[in-house]
């Protein structure tokens, strides 16, 4: 009995040893995964760290994939008291990008008095202005602009109107 009780022991030692060896074996191998993932963060961080840095910023401070573009757009501001928000002259910088892709170049913007989120835009070559809401996509409005500037010339109108409005997706009116 007492040889029974010896090889039980020995057998219960022996499987501990077993579970021990595969607890340490699972944290070395768990501590060896966190460690490749941190090393992969770490390096992917670095690589788009560098990239941001050598392809955005010249040594000049200007970023390197935006062009300067010399020709600046008249601003009126009919409502003289009130500075301009940055909102809208970045919407006026958007727009005009988008309407430069169309062929199309903004002349002069003027914010209307007692209208915020309205501006009146001039075109090159274009007789009426445009009426446009700040608050839609530049890109849709500027689609908007170039497509009744076409409407307008296939159909002789473009000298009979006064303004154009697009401030309103998917309609455009003229007076």
């Amino acid at each position: 009995m007492k040889r029974k009780n010896e090889e039980a022991k020995k057998t219960d030692d022996s499987m501990r040893d077993k579970i021990r060896q595969k607890k340490r074996r699972k944290s070395v191998f768990s501590g060896f995964i966190v460690l490749i993932i941190l090393v992969a963060l770490g390096g992917l961080g670095y690589v788009l760290y560098e990239n941001v840095v050598e392809v955005y910023f010249r040594p000049t401070g200007v970023m390197e994939e935006e062009k300067v573009d010399e020709e600046k757009v008249e601003i009126i501001n009919e409502n003289n008291d009130e500075a301009i928000s940055s909102r809208v002259t970045d919407y006026i910088e958007l727009l005009k990008g988008d309407l430069k892709e169309l062929d199309l170049n903004l002349l002069r913007v003027v914010l209307p008095k007692g209208k915020m989120r309205e501006i009146d835009v001039d075109i090159e070559g274009v007789m009426p202005y445009f009426k446009v809401n700040v608050d839609r996509d530049s890109a849709v409005t500027a689609e908007d602009i170039s497509r009744m500037i076409n409407y307008l010339r296939e159909r002789n109108l473009m000298e009979s109107v006064s303004y154009i409005d697009v401030r309103v997706e998917g309609k455009a009116f003229y007076k």
